[in-house]
């Protein structure tokens, strides 16, 4: 059970394999048990090296190798253990079987024999000691054979994840490699019958740790190594920047060191960990402030600005490299661009439903907006819009009212009383009045953003679409239903012209409709407008059709919020009924 042929290329010695066969000439024959954890930063060769040493023990014992990414990856492999050497009373079909602890006792049993167990990649401390004290509580470490036989070797990144894993005895730290060993390993590989000059080829090997500083700046540990889109690479500022970016790329993928995917998202390039940590090392920290500054500049240009639904497929792709460079480019650096991308990241997430997520995101763009823009300018009135509804999901309701009552009277003033981000301003305002239970105010303030909607932005615009929603909930709480319904239809036949019958907020016009016609007993309507929705919203990633969100968007994708205690349970009793 080794996910890796032997490298016959391997070069060095091997670290495990050397401890190992030290450790057992000195261990009494009853104790055979050894635990090694190989430490060091990803890419250095940790895996090649254990694998040196599983291949030369392949012969005499069997061998599991265990994934550790995440707990489902350590999980699968734990069932492909059991399925393979058919563990007695283990069942693949039966889901609530205790798999982990199956596999633990069988290893611990004399019936396993004499075995190797890799436990690859155990980077991520909290899966394997989730308790606060370090302890191994619920967590990964739990499931790991404690016994006088056996082999157990661990790699990871986390030094204390191996210390506790293997105690401090057992713990080797893998180290880059030596000159002498990459020239070995460049020679290997280069073309037979190519003239080969070694002076060249040193320098060479120097000169890959230099990369374009068309790359540098945008490549480095400011962005993930993975599936970097092109069009993050290519917004540089001029001609000479794209053609060297592209012999960049090229000398890159000539040695391997880059990965190219061509497919329906676009061009993606995945970088070598040894080049991406290359480049945090070599850069001076003058170089990592430009890094930092040019990155911020581009990936504010690149991302999309705001987290409505038709975005969310290029957030998937944006939101490791947005979150990987606000993590290397620390609080201290705040500039325009990095207020932007915290203000589109904290969209995403709210419209996503990660609402404690995006509070930290949202507050530094407040922040930054209000000390370099002044807290009047539009942009910053946004940030605080955005954080207020953050406050309002996360049950801040008194701190949600305080923050939009001082955007609406700053948008009143700045912007106008006309201005759209002023009516989204008053509508978000109302919708907190009302889930206060001040229902006859938050009606008053409803109407008048309808009204003002329909003259600035027109009757089918869907702001316009939204407030009517609003106030249609409104009335559901005060019992008007035949009102409410009135709105409700126009709502949805309007939404499925405009943005189509599979667009979210249509769904979410069509399950408020449901939940109207349920409370005035025509259930067999509103069965069949829930079922649609339920199937639909299924091809839908991230989207609850019964929770109440729908987002009134302006210039800002800031949602409105809808009646939890009619909408929410209405809707429940409904898809109680259709199941």
């Amino acid at each position: 059970m080794v996910p890796f042929p032997k490298n016959e290329d391997y070069v060095g010695e091997s670290q495990v394999r050397t401890f190992v066969e030290q450790k057992r000439g000195t261990q009494d024959p009853l104790m055979s048990h050894v635990s090694v954890a190989l430490h060091g930063l990803g890419g250095v060769g940790k895996t090649q090296d254990v694998l040196d040493f599983v291949y030369s023990c392949k012969k005499s014992h069997s061998v599991f190798w265990i994934y550790c990414e995440s707990p489902t990856r350590f999980d699968e492999d734990y069932h492909k253990l059991a399925k393979l050497v058919k563990i007695p009373g283990y069942n693949e079909l039966d889901p609530s079987q205790d798999t982990r602890g199956i596999v633990k006792n069988w290893l611990e049993s004399k019936e396993s024999g004499d075995w190797i167990l890799v436990f690859d990649n155990a980077d991520k401390k909290t899966d394997f000691f989730p308790g606060s004290t370090g302890g191994e509580s619920c967590g990964l470490a739990k499931y790991m054979p404690k016994c006088a036989k056996g082999t157990i070797v661990i790699t990871t990144r986390d030094y204390e994840v191996a210390q506790q894993l293997a105690g401090w005895r057992g713990v080797l730290t893998k180290e880059a490699m030596l000159p002498a060993d990459a020239t070995t390993l460049f020679q290997r590989h280069y073309p037979s019958g190519a003239l080969y000059n070694e002076a060249d080829c040193d320098k060479l090997l120097h000169e890959l740790q230099y990369l374009p500083l068309a790359i540098t700046q945008v490549a480095s540990a400011c962005i993930d190594a993975q599936e970097i889109p092109h069009e993050l690479l290519a917004e540089l500022e001029s001609r000479s920047d794209e053609i060297m970016l592209g012999e960049a790329l090229a000398q890159l993928l000539n040695f391997s060191l880059l990965q190219l995917q061509v497919g329906s998202a676009g061009t993606r390039y995945t970088l070598h960990s040894l080049v991406h940590l290359a480049i945090q090392y070599f850069m001076s920290p003058e170089e990592k402030v430009s890094a930092i500054e040019t990155t911020a500049r581009v990936l504010s240009h690149v991302i999309p600005p705001h987290g409505a639904f038709e975005d969310w497929p290029r957030w998937r792709h944006y939101l490791p490299h947005t979150t990987a460079f606000l993590s290397y480019a620390g609080k201290e650096l705040n500039n325009i661009h990095i207020a932007t991308i915290c203000f589109s990241m904290a969209d995403y997430l709210v419209n996503t439903g990660r609402y404690r997520d995006s509070q930290p995101l949202a507050e530094r763009s407040t922040t930054i907006r209000n000390l370099l823009l002044g807290h009047e300018h539009p942009e910053t009135l946004k940030s605080m819009l955005l954080l207020a509804r953050g406050f309002f999901e996360i049950g801040m309701r008194d701190e949600c009212k305080e923050l939009e009552v001082k955007v609406v009277a700053l948008s009143e003033k700045v912007l106008g009383e006309d201005h759209p981000d002023t009516l989204t301003a008053m509508s978000n305002l109302a919708s907190t009045l009302r889930n206060k239970g001040r229902w006859d105010e938050a009606e008053t303030l409803q109407r008048k953003v309808l009204e003002t909607g329909k003259v600035v932005l027109g009757e089918d615009h869907p702001d316009t679409l939204t407030d009517m929603n609003n106030v249609a909930s409104t009335l559901q709480i005060t019992g008007r239903w035949g009102e409410a319904q009135t709105l409700q239809r126009k709502v949805l036949e309007t939404h499925k012209v405009v943005l189509g019958e599979d667009h979210p907020h249509t769904l979410t016009a069509m399950s408020h409709l449901a939940t109207t016609l349920w409370n005035k007993g025509r259930w067999d309507e509103a069965e069949t407008l829930e079922r649609k929705v339920l199937e639909t919203s299924k091809i839908l990633d991230n989207f609850e059709p019964l929770m109440d969100v729908e987002d009134r968007q302006a210039k800002v994708s800031i949602s409105t919020r809808l009646p939890v205690d009619v909408c929410y349970t209405g809707c429940h009793a409904v898809a109680e009924h259709v199941l």
